[in-house]
This record gives structure tokens, sequence and C-alpha cells, in this order.
């Protein structure tokens, strides 16, 4: 019953307002249609878009088409990391510095890794100082780097591996010692046990990993975890071997770029030969340790391995406790695993050094063979 009467306000609320035809209201607004039979006498409509006044004043132009649509507009793309931290872009490094690093890490052989690392700081410590030389640095400079790592989020130890890659080359250069403080002297001022305890994999876990995640994963991923598994190694050592030696008839390979206590000769356990090559005589890795060990840490995470403490290196940590459990005698953990002998402070004595030479493999290997993956 209302309807009518509301859909007729509707139409003089818009007469008044914008002056303009019956007509035309009801051919831009259908939905204002009379219902229930009512009639409105239609007003006479001018041709074209101008619509005849209802009383004196001035017509109102009303639009006959609908206004365009307005295109969207693009957002601006987001400021990449370079546009919102610019790179500092330094000169060439001095000739003596350049001669200073190079002679120190000449002094010995050393693997690629420690001095990609060392000349990567270097270039890192160049440009936070804006490529002043080493000559023209101080020890302020040399603690706010420092604090500069430590505010990154980096591990006390972490600072001070990479504080030592600029300190060692100078105090081996007397000509710099002699003249000037070491800038980075006593730079790690506070040094903080914030190291992340490690966790060994437990039978559950390997079990997972045995079924759901190693049929997934590729080749350079698949031996680097059952290496690492089967051998207790460091990632840097699987992809240093390149060839194998042996002992008594036991399948062998030579160890330890680390530090001196980590050479040794680990044999193959029985195991993890049917995944090797009849004969190594060659890198067993076509991608970067890098990479390959940051795909299975991906890999852990995706099958449910999800415990901060727990990665790929908990694996050497397992290999441990499996010796333990076998009852190896300690000195062939250490063995194996290439851990120091004895306390780092300690002094070695002439018994320590007897008989380091002597491959002992054939003592090793059972303990090996048990620590499966």
């Amino acid at each position: 019953m209302a309807m009518p009467l509301i859909q007729a306000h509707k139409v003089n609320i818009l007469r008044e307002r914008q002056r303009v035809s019956l007509e035309t209201i009801l051919r831009d607004f259908p939905m204002l249609q009379m219902v229930g039979g009512g009639a409105v006498e239609p007003l006479p409509v001018v041709a074209g878009d101008a619509v005849k006044p209802i009383t004196n004043e001035a017509p109102i132009i009303v639009p006959s088409s609908p206004a365009p649509v307005k295109a969207p507009v693009a957002k601006p793309p987001a400021p990449s990391k370079s546009d919102i931290v610019p790179r500092i872009v330094v000169g060439p490094i001095s000739a003596a510095d350049q001669a200073m690093l190079d002679t120190f890490l000449g002094l010995k052989q050393r693997n690629k890794f420690y001095e990609g690392e060392a000349r990567n700081e270097w270039n890192a410590f160049r440009a936070f100082v804006g490529g002043r030389a080493m000559k023209d640095c101080t020890r302020v400079d040399g603690r706010a780097y420092a604090t500069y790592l430590s505010k990154k989020g980096l591990k006390s130890a972490t600072v001070t591996k990479r504080i030592n890659y600029l300190s060692a080359p100078i105090a081996h250069d007397p000509t710099f010692t002699d003249t000037r403080p070491n800038p980075f002297d006593r730079a790690v001022v506070v040094v903080v046990d914030d190291a992340k305890e490690i966790l060994p994999f437990t039978d559950d876990d390997m079990t997972l990993v045995r079924d759901q995640m190693l049929p997934k994963l590729g080749p350079n991923e698949k031996l680097l975890w059952l290496m690492c598994a089967t051998m207790g190694l460091r990632h840097s050592e699987a992809f240093a071997i390149e060839r194998e030696h042996s002992h008594k008839g036991i399948r062998f390979v030579k160890l330890g770029q680390k530090t001196k206590d980590s050479k040794r000769d680990l044999p193959l356990p029985d195991c993890l030969l049917p995944f090797l090559p009849v004969r190594i005589h060659g890198p067993l890795f076509t991608g970067s340790c890098k990479n390959v060990s940051k795909n299975l840490l991906r890999a852990l995470r995706r099958v449910g391995i999800t415990d901060s403490q727990k990665n790929v290196y908990s694996l050497r940590h397992r290999a441990h406790a499996r010796l333990r459990r076998v009852r190896c005698p300690e000195d062939l953990q250490r063995m194996i695993v290439g851990h120091t002998l004895g306390h780092k402070h300690v002094r070695k004595d002439v018994h320590d050094r007897y008989g380091q030479g002597e491959c002992l493999v054939d003592l090793t290997k059972p303990f090996v063979d048990q620590i499966g993956f």
C-alpha cells in the first residue's frame, strides 16, 4: 500500500533537487518505476541533453551517457634494497693493505673458504669506513665495526671470527705494528656465551627422514646427508673429498682442513658404499656447499623437524652420541670426529706426538660402521 507513495516521494525529491523530467529520472533510475498501476503525468522533454525548465530558472543539463570510468592507477614498484640502503662504493684496496693480506694468507696453506671469507671481510670493513686504508683506521673504528656486527644479530663467536680475519694479517705485519696499534686489538669488548646448543637427532627423527625426506632429495643433498650421518663429517669436509685410499683392504678418505687436529684418516662405512662411486677420483658434488646445506635444512623443516636446535649439523652430534653408546674409546672418538686431543689450553708433550702418522682405520672402522643412518 505504501510503496506507490514512497516512490512518488522519492521522485518529488529528485525533481526539486535536479529539476529534470520524470522521464529522465525513470530512464536513469529504473528502480523507481511506479508499482501498483500508479501513473505520473510526464513532463515535456527538450531534445538533446537540455531539459525544459519547470520554472523561469536556467535549464539544467543532464548527462545522456554514463560518466567514464577511471582506469585503475598502477601502484609504484616497491623500492629495492639498494634504494633503501645505498651501497657504498669504495675504490681499490691500497697496495700496502693488499700486500699485507696476501702475505698473511700465503704463510701457510689454507682452504679456499678461509681465504674467500677473509677477503670478503676486508672489503666489508673498507666499505664500513668509507674506503680508508688500514693505516688510517684506529681502535675506535675497530670497535665500531665490532658493535655494528653485533647489532646485526650475529653471535659473539661469529663476530670474533670476523674480527680475527681483519686483525690477524695486521698482527703478522711488523712494519704496521711497530709504528701504530692494531685497530682491532680488543675490538670485541664483551664476549657473551650466546651460542645455540645443537641437539642430536633422535631415532624417531632419523626414521622420519628415511621414510619421508630421503626419497625426495636431489643427488647432492642425499649424498651429503648420508655422508654426514654415517661418518659425522662437517659439511665442508664432505665437499673437500676428491679421492680415496686403501689400507688393509679398507677404503678410507683423508680429511681435515679446519684445524691441525681435524686431519685424520676416516674409513668409509659399509652402509655408505652403495651410494658412492666404485672408486672416488674427483669431486663428489656438483653444487656449492652453502646451497646444498640450505636445501637440506629446508627439507628437514618440510617433513616436520622444526626445532631450531636441530639442523643438519645435528648429524655430527648424533654420530658422537652413537660412538659413546657403543663404548668407543675416547681417543678413537676424537680421531673419528676430528676433535682436539686433550684440553685446548693443555700443552702437548712428546707422548702426544708419537704415532700420529700411523693409519688406524682398521681400529676405527668397526665403530664407524655402527653409526649408521
